[in-house]
């Protein structure tokens, strides 16, 4: 992967982490402007757009080793969350009130601080 688009994805994938770290309030009004409520599961999407640079964005020093394993938890949860069968995760009511969104938004959170450094 070049330079110029890794820096582009790496752009964008800290944008879709600070959303995943927002209140509740923000996700919804951010999902109602791109009009998709009400579902929740662009979030996810966006994320999983960057999913497959994760090693690249590694291999070419632009995250650490401690972002690349936020990153790949943060992978998995949705994962989980996914192949759990239950839609309701994905509404906008589960944004406020599910666990796993809180943990979702912990785990982001985390991500994002760690390419900070």
């Amino acid at each position: 992967m070049n330079t110029s688009n890794s820096k582009k994805l790496i752009h964008k994938l800290k944008k879709i982490l600070k959303m995943l770290c927002k209140k509740p309030g923000e996700q919804i009004e951010y999902l109602s402007e791109l009009g998709v409520e009400p579902s929740a599961d662009e979030l996810a999407l966006e994320f999983d757009d960057c999913v497959g640079s994760f090693r690249s964005f590694f291999q070419e020093g632009l995250i650490s080793q401690k972002t690349l394993e936020w990153l790949m938890k943060l992978d998995e949860k949705l994962n989980l969350m996914s192949s759990s069968g239950d839609k309701e995760t994905w509404d906008f009511e589960s944004l406020k009130t599910s666990n796993d969104w809180k943990e979702v938004r912990k785990i982001a959170a985390n991500a994002l601080d760690s390419m900070q450094i």
